[in-house]
């Protein structure tokens, strides 16, 4: 019985991490639809809260946003 719990307890504490294509479907719904390349040519303010939305979602890492944009960490780390 303990190791039921114990099981199930862990089960409860794995994270899922999202594949890139999720995330660059994620990131293209923020865009309406529009290709995510489109998203180097946004103004600073409409990436930051773009890159904001994207870091709360559950599952993205903040290196896998720079490498399914093609933003830099640093970027996307100070958004």
């Amino acid at each position: 019985m303990q190791q039921e719990n114990e099981d199930q307890w862990l089960d409860d504490q794995i994270k899922q991490r999202k594949t890139d294509d999720e995330v660059k479907a994620e990131i293209e719904a923020l865009l309406n639809g529009e290709p995510i390349e489109k998203i180097l040519g946004l103004e600073k303010a409409k990436l930051r809260e773009i890159l904001q939305n994207i870091k709360r979602s559950e599952g993205v890492t903040q290196r896998q946003i720079a490498r399914v944009t093609g933003i830099g960490q640093n970027i996307v780390f100070k958004a």
